[in-house]
């Protein structure tokens, strides 16, 4: 239908310069004598003959009978080819299984009928009057598009109230012009009551329709004096076809975002899965359903359990639930037997109805994401380097093959949906779960550059600041932590009780149990692990981040879980115990006259604002001296700080949302300059040249004014029918994408393989497979949705970024080779992503392949920006970017101003969150003076609640925080996989008996602006 429609609009419409004395007219037929004729259509049966408008298989024939929906066809042609001087080309191939009329085809393509269904024509069926009407008035637009239709001075019939609505227009078009004419003031449009349809009222004799046709002829003139109607016909065309081409300003942002319906968004669509899934917060065994706040850590077991419910009526009809993992977020619609398996799926399992939960290893999810992605494995930062002291470094060593290290953080979405007996989902199938594995983020606190050194400033927000009995400067601590009378068991009672005491320093003797234990007092009660840290260096609280502190030789973990947690500061308690034969030297290796000075210190960690963040609360710190009985002196190691070799950020930028407009399905914008032929039809006798009325760039509106239909009817009419079906049309938008994405993939491919002979060949498989990942998932993983029309354009920010880490992900070092790689591979990226948005024609009214969606109208979420450098001499580490856009609103506010008052009624939540946070997004290495920007794609906090305990946000809400709430916190760091800080200090020359630790193993990236305001810096 859409492509007639189309059709419709651009039927042949020829110059005067290529119609001149090209196709001769069609001969008329010799004169023939009818007898079974009516006496008052003689006459016109007799012009017909003459002007060959009558077909052969009417000759001899009793005209006074019926005419078919075959024979009328076959008049109306003729009308047509005689009028045109050129034969008409039938539709090819033949959509229809009961004929094969050459005839009956060519009526088909040139818009005169269609088929009674997508594939039967029904040629025997007999024709209604007003049929007639609408199939003659095609015919004269096919001829004369510049026709004057309208209906002003028709008849008024007596009986139009049985005239079809779609035939109405033409019934008084032909009555105006005298083409039909009715019966003592009626026009008999078709039979209504079974007595008329039984006697044939209101169908069309033969005879009738060949006199019809006689009129029409006689009133456009001769046959062959088409070319000057014909060249006027096309310069109207040509009128209303510029008449598309303009420039129009979209709305402004603000005015185009109160248009949207958040639920029924093509761009971030909203889907709504039969099952509830919750995950089980490993830490406090508490399940949840809110997403970004399940984090599991990569450092443990690795196994997430999660519980999902249906409604019961969904349940009766569950023959399984099918569990699914992806590292990007699922295709939310419902899936069948047939439907292709999610393009980044990891893991996968089912479950039978009354199993409530299923547990997913993330270790295996992790495995596979990496197998598919080949990412570089992160090592965290060591932080110890003492040459003399032996063993420490062997101690350190022992330790790090001991422990799991705690993997940089990645984004896994978790779902499950039931189908039934035959394999079909019920309902939606949903997007997934958001869930964190890896390494926490350090929640929102505050720094040292807050602290002046005239106040003390809590590092958590409600907890009484404590001065330790014996300060150093800069410690500040939120809670106190109490320490064993002596080494051993603990006992309580007795002649000799091993108890807590108020003390910040003891000594362990190596003669001595080498167990030693401490409890804190008062931490908070949100605390869902005591983590105890022993250390070489001394702990700074304010500037030391909990999760890599230097010096660090022992940890321990104790989870509010484990039973223990609950007995702590009781008689039964143990406290948290630490076991000094882990890291203490041998006896036989203890310095004589010296003691190790070990700085002990306990970390409560509680859930951040943001999911997958922990805030920690510290403990004072205390020390145990440790070493022989009688060595009188402590030797303290001095601290040097090392600046890792990373690369520098020399910029960041942000850039707002640009909603898409209501109407965005109405712009175009040229993509390729079409030729006459390809504007005006396709016909071959059209020149094949630019058509120069569109450049490329050129910008169409065809957006309809109902009001002012006249402005071209027959336009107006296939717009509108075209948009009619505004599901299917999204649907062959998406398609398109679908398409074109896959050309991008072949593309790249297909360059890769005979473009980049520096690749080895050991590599080339490899390399193929990254690409394939980076169109296929790449795109996706930093944030733009895959079915997007305007995917050319989001592709091509930090195509750079791409293209460096599909040729890292493929085993391609960071070194000139790859930075001559990332020019290949990006130039690739951006003509396949401009080749594949641009060529295949995206769906359009008018058939069009030369145009696509206007990008100024269609949505493109915020993006941030961050533009890195390597100024070394060799290659930067890999890393990943984290980050969150936050903001606490000061509730001194509340009651005062709307804005804040309105979000905390909402929600109850003091920390509001405007963009869903980022985890785990690769960070590729940068080859010696390599520069690449890094593009971050921030998508709208909506549909989902800040925490467990608030509501979902909805459009509302995030109109508050994005409008009026004002700046919002941008927070972002980049955690790269550097070497121990010792080994860096070799590699930078250091060679002093110290404790070597990173100036920041982070390199954090945080600003402030208005959520509406662009920003560099």
């Amino acid at each position: 239908m859409k492509k007639r429609c189309a059709n419709k609009l651009i039927a042949a419409f020829l110059t005067v310069t290529f119609l001149a004395g090209i196709v001769p007219p069609i001969p008329a037929q010799a004169a023939m004598s009818f007898t079974n004729v009516s006496g008052w259509a003689q006459a016109e049966v007799a012009k017909a003959e003459t002007l060959g408008l009558i077909p052969t298989r009417l000759v001899g024939a009793d005209l006074t009978k019926p005419a078919t929906r075959e024979e009328f066809c076959e008049i109306a042609v003729l009308l047509y080819e005689g009028k045109k001087g050129a034969a008409a080309a039938p539709v090819s191939p033949n959509p229809f299984t009961d004929t094969t009329n050459p005839n009956l085809l060519k009526a088909y393509n040139l818009q005169i009928t269609s088929g009674m269904t997508p594939t039967t024509f029904s040629p025997g069926t007999s024709i209604s009057r007003e049929q007639v009407a609408v199939m003659f008035r095609n015919t004269i637009r096919a001829l004369y598009p510049a026709e004057d239709f309208s209906t002003a001075g028709a008849p008024a019939f007596t009986d139009l109230g049985d005239i079809s609505s779609w035939a109405m227009d033409s019934v008084l078009y032909a009555g105006r012009k005298g083409f039909l004419q009715g019966t003592n003031g009626a026009f008999m449009p078709k039979g209504i009551t079974e007595q008329q349809k039984a006697t044939g009222y209101g169908t069309t004799k033969r005879e009738q329709a060949i006199a019809i046709a006689v009129r029409i002829h006689a009133a456009f003139g001769a046959p062959g004096d088409t070319q000057a109607q014909e060249a006027a016909a096309f310069a109207a065309k040509e009128r209303k076809i510029k008449a598309l081409i303009k420039t129009t300003t979209p709305p402004a942002e603000s005015a185009k975002f109160e248009q949207i319906d958040f639920k029924n968004r093509f761009f971030r669509p909203v889907f709504n899965p039969k099952t509830t899934l919750e995950a089980v917060d490993p830490a406090t065994g508490k399940a949840s359903s809110t997403p970004f706040h399940t984090l599991i850590r990569s450092n443990g077991t690795g196994m997430g359990t999660f519980r999902w419910t249906l409604p019961a009526d969904t349940l009766a009809r569950t023959s399984k639930v099918l569990w699914q993992v992806s590292f990007v977020p699922f295709d939310g619609k419902p899936v069948n037997t047939l439907s292709k398996l999610p393009a980044a799926l990891l893991l996968s399992g089912s479950t039978a109805p009354g199993t409530k939960t299923f547990t997913v290893d993330f270790g295996k999810v992790r495995q596979a994401d990496d197998a598919l992605r080949k990412p570089g494995t992160g090592v965290l930062p060591g932080i110890l380097f003492i040459p003399s002291l032996k063993k420490a470094t062997d101690i350190l060593a022992l330790s790090a093959a001991t422990t799991q290290k705690d993997l940089a953080p990645r984004t896994y979405y978790v779902r499950a949906y039931p189908v039934d007996s035959r394999g079909n989902s019920i309902g939606d199938a949903g997007t997934g779960l958001p869930v964190i594995y890896g390494r926490p983020l350090p929640a929102h606190t505050y720094s040292a550059s807050t602290v002046s050194s005239a106040e003390v400033v809590p590092l958590n927000p409600g907890l009484v600041l404590q001065r330790p009995v014996i300060t150093l400067p800069g410690d500040v601590y939120d809670y106190k932590l109490k320490m064993a009378k002596s080494s051993g068991k603990m006992t309580y009672g007795g002649e000799f009780p091993n108890n807590f005491e108020d003390k910040v320093e003891a000594y362990v003797t190596n003669t001595s149990s080498k167990l030693y234990s401490v409890t804190p007092i008062a931490f908070p009660a949100t605390t869902t692990e005591l983590r105890l840290q022993v250390s070489l260096a001394r702990f700074t609280n304010l500037t030391d981040n909990w999760l890599d502190p230097a010096g660090l030789v022992f940890e321990t973990s104790l989870p509010a879980s484990d039973p223990a947690f609950a007995l702590l500061n009781t008689s039964s308690s143990q406290g948290l115990v630490i076991d000094f034969s882990k890291f203490v030297p041998p006896d036989a290796e203890l310095p004589a006259k010296e003691l190790i000075d070990y700085h002990v210190r306990v970390v409560a960690l509680s859930p951040g604002e943001t999911g997958g963040t922990l805030k920690p609360a510290y403990s004072n710190a205390v020390r145990v001296h440790y070493g022989i009985n009688q060595a009188p002196e402590i030797k303290i190691y001095p601290e040097i700080k090392v600046t890792p070799r990373i690369p520098k950020a020399e910029r960041i930028s942000y850039t707002p949302i640009r909603w898409e407009a209501s109407g965005w399905q109405y712009h175009y914008v040229v993509t390729r300059q079409p030729t006459i032929r390809e504007v005006f039809g396709g016909n071959s006798l059209l020149p094949n040249t630019p058509y120069a009325a569109m450049p490329v760039g050129a910008k169409l509106d065809m957006t309809p004014v109902p009001e002012d239909k006249s402005w071209w009817e027959d336009m107006w009419d296939a717009i509108t029918s075209f948009f009619s079906d505004l599901v299917g049309f999204l649907a062959d938008v998406a398609n398109w994408v679908s398409k074109a994405y896959a050309n991008l993939k072949t593309g790249l491919i297909a360059f890769v393989a005979s473009n980049l002979p520096f690749i080895p060949d050991s590599l080339r498989d490899e390399l193929q497979t990254a690409l394939m990942a980076m169109v296929d998932y790449g795109l996706a993983s930093i944030g733009i949705p895959p079915s997007l029309p305007n995917f050319d354009e989001l592709s091509s920010m930090g195509v750079d970024y791409l293209a460096a880490t599909a040729l890292q992900q493929a085993g391609l070092p960071a070194d000139a080779t790859m930075v001559e790689g990332v020019k290949e591979v990006g130039g690739a990226i951006v003509s396949g992503a401009q080749s594949a948005a641009n060529t295949g024609g995206s769906p359009n009214p008018m058939g069009w392949d030369f145009v696509k969606p206007d990008p100024d109208f269609l949505y493109r979420p915020a993006y941030i920006l961050i533009d890195l450098y390597n100024p070394y001499t060799e290659a930067t580490p890999a890393g990943s970017v984290s980050g969150d856009v936050m903001k606490a609103m000061d509730m001194k506010k509340n009651g005062f101003d709307s804005t804040v008052t309105a979000l905390f009624a909402y929600y109850g939540s003091t920390w509001v969150t405007l963009f869903k946070p980022v985890y785990g997004q690769t960070i590729p290495s940068l080859a010696p003076g390599q520069r690449m920007t890094v593009p971050i794609f921030l998508e709208e906090f909506v549909g989902i609640p800040f925490a467990p305990t608030c509501p979902p946000v909805e459009k509302g809400g995030f109109s508050l925080m994005y409008y009026g709430l004002g700046e919002f916190d941008f927070n972002f760091s980049i955690a790269y996989d550097l070497p121990t800080a010792a080994e860096e200090a070799k590699k930078q020359g250091m060679t002093q008996e110290a404790i070597y630790s990173y100036t920041s193993p982070y390199q954090n990236l945080s600003f402030k602006t208005l959520p509406t305001a662009a920003l560099t810096k």
